[in-house]
């Protein structure tokens, strides 16, 4: 190890245990970042999900990115734009939760839909193919992912962090996953486009994988610097005052009807597109012989006497 004091002259240092920090010797790569793999909620959790999904963006909606994102981890979509922007956003996706119709798709659709949708569709986006003008989708297994270097997966809580540069060092990348997505049909002048949000888990790093007095990032206001165990702490003191969000809207796109769909591309969001309109094909019913069976679940009790419903 190297002593990061020995390269950061006249900046102070903050650890819970020591005032002095280190730079990993050798750099390690990105899968130390990685974080745990995900696990869907249940289909009979998914009520309770939107409706918790539904209050969040309803909240940010209301009070801004800021307060929205009070004990969150993971960034909501949009969160680095004008304020106005993002309460605009995050009053369409809390209208679009509260009127969705609800999917679980198992893994084995999934699989299906991407095996299907690899191959560029020749069909133009159509509304027909549907399975509802709103709806939220989650996933037993992911469609897809976004890829992040180090320096820009770590996700730092608030704005005014500077990731500590030998983050940028570090090889190779870390996966954010697609794991549910959102749509509604846009408003008249514009109803022949579908906008869709794509979420990922709202998961911290790995803080845990670096040792404690590793540094991590400066507070540029004050130009502290800030470690691996000082962030761990901050994660799992925030998640024992509160039961963060399982995900958040990371990336939206947009579908336009009667065009063929873009070109597909596992790493990027025009492939997640093809993936679920390759979904909603597979869903459809209304052909002969679909190739995928549908089970209508009964909503949990407590989702009936409103615990988990939008009124």
């Amino acid at each position: 190890m190297t002593s990061a004091a020995a390269t950061l002259a006249g900046v102070r240092f903050m650890h819970p245990a020591t005032d002095g920090l280190t730079i990993p010797d050798p750099i390690p790569d990105a899968s130390i970042f990685q974080p745990a793999p995900w696990v869907a909620p249940s289909s009979e959790q998914l009520p309770f999900l939107r409706r918790r999904l539904h209050e969040h963006y309803t909240t940010i909606a209301a009070e801004g990115a800021q307060q929205g994102r009070t004990g969150q981890v993971a960034r909501a979509a949009a969160v680095e734009s004008e304020d106005r922007e993002v309460r605009r956003y995050a009053r369409d996706e809390a209208g679009r939760l509260k009127n969705a119709s609800l999917t679980w798709v198992d893994h084995e659709a999934i699989e299906m839909a991407v095996t299907y949708s690899s191959t560029p569709s020749t069909e133009p986006a159509s509304p027909d193919r549907m399975p509802s003008m709103t709806g939220f989708m989650l996933f037993e297994s992911c469609i897809g992912g976004a890829l992040y270097d180090a320096a820009r997966a770590q996700d730092l809580p608030g704005s005014g962090w500077t990731p500590a540069p030998w983050l940028y060092d570090v090889s190779g990348y870390v996966e954010a996953p697609i794991v549910a997505i959102s749509w509604s049909r846009l408003p008249p002048p514009h109803e022949d486009r579908v906008q869709l949000s794509f979420y990922t888990p709202n998961r911290p790093p790995q803080w845990d994988g670096l040792p404690p007095d590793t540094f991590v990032a400066q507070w540029a206001a004050t130009k502290t610097c800030y470690s691996a165990g000082y962030f761990a702490d901050h994660v799992r003191t925030v998640s024992a005052r509160m039961s963060p969000m399982p995900v958040l809207a990371t990336f939206t796109a947009t579908l336009q009807f009667g065009e063929l769909l873009p070109e597909p591309d596992a790493n990027h969001c025009a492939g997640w597109v093809q993936t679920v309109y390759g979904l909603w094909q597979l869903l459809d019913h209304k052909v002969k012989k679909p190739l995928t069976q549908t089970d209508v679940i009964a909503a949990p009790r407590s989702v009936t006497r409103g615990d988990g419903s939008i009124p």
